[in-house]
């Protein structure tokens, strides 16, 4: 009984961990199409730099050019967040008349820096890196992102005595603010990735027609068939090569489950209720959807816990 249990579990974990894999795919896919990755850093950045400012409108606003002869800090006063990204800091991490995906802290403190010491020699040449970027700093309009970085540059200057030191303590604690505010953007992030988890979850369960209920009741009552699955998923955590997503829905053609749109696969309709075995099917459907949801790391682990507790058997009885 035990055994059995344990083999139904295993064929379970086993199926939705290649469906897992195969919708990560298809979130990718979504992500990359829409930019929500540089647009959710794009709102990120909006919020921190320049949050009084208009939102960006896409690529095709920050194509647009600066107006002829204006400074650098013009184009502070004017936008922030465009100056920023128009740094040859930024511009390095991104596609040609693109947004970057991903800025590191330490780029991000960098680029600051080295925009606020541009506008605070702009007005005096002579002065030294931390000295310019405090000027340039005092140059910008919104009073909370003004007070914060020149805190930063107070701070450094009240802790180290070195010039070198203090400059690259105020990079640093750019960095900090900016991982800060990354924190709470992934926040943003993962809940909008949860969402279309949970969407794309329930569109491959419908679409494969893969039914947890009926899913587990045929394996329940074919031992033959749980068998063969157990072994394939032991085979599968054994191998180093992962399959692609054209690969998956072929292991899982192969493992010959009772899924898909064949005739045998569909509701029974000469039960004596018909709908009530569709609404049995899209219950199956959601239950599918939601633990495909939860992500291929998850169900890879539990799988592996599941192989090495049916391999290692029930202890021997002692003498």
């Amino acid at each position: 009984m035990l055994s059995a249990v344990i083999g139904l579990l295993i064929a379970l974990s086993f199926a939705y961990l290649l469906l897992s894999l195969f919708a990560t795919w298809v979130q990718e896919l979504i992500s990359t199409l829409l930019s929500w990755r540089s647009k959710e850093l794009a709102n990120a950045l909006q919020n921190l730099l320049d949050p009084s400012a208009e939102k960006l409108a896409g690529v095709k606003r920050l194509r647009e050019k600066w107006a002829e002869g204006a400074g650098i800090v013009e184009k502070l006063r004017t936008n922030f967040l465009k100056a920023f990204y128009e740094s040859p800091v930024v511009r390095a991490l991104a596609k040609p008349n693109g947004r970057p995906s991903y800025i590191p802290s330490r780029e991000f403190g960098r680029a600051v820096f080295e925009l606020l010491v541009k506008a605070g020699t702009a007005d005096s040449p002579a002065l030294k890196a931390l000295e310019a970027f405090k000027a340039g700093a005092a140059k910008l309009e919104n009073e909370s992102i003004r007070e914060a970085l020149l805190s930063f540059a107070a701070a450094a200057e009240a802790e180290l005595s070195a010039f070198e030191v203090r400059a690259a303590a105020v990079r640093q604690r750019i960095a900090g603010w900016f991982d800060a505010a990354m924190e709470r953007a992934t926040g943003w992030y993962k809940r909008r990735l949860q969402a279309l988890a949970l969407l794309v979850g329930f569109l491959l369960a419908a679409g494969f027609n893969v039914d947890t209920i009926t899913l587990a009741s045929t394996l329940w009552s074919q031992s033959q068939l749980r068998d063969s699955i157990s072994a394939e998923a032991r085979q599968y955590l054994q191998s180093s090569a992962k399959p692609e997503a054209v690969r998956i829905i072929e292991k899982l053609e192969s493992l010959e489950l009772p899924i898909g749109w064949s005739a045998a696969n569909l509701p029974r309709p000469g039960g004596a209720a018909p709908a009530a075995a569709w609404l049995l099917r899209l219950l199956g459907w959601a239950l599918t959807g939601f633990a495909v949801s939860q992500g291929s790391p998850i169900w890879f682990d539990v799988l592996s816990r599941f192989v090495n507790l049916r391999g290692t058997g029930r202890k021997p009885a002692a003498e």
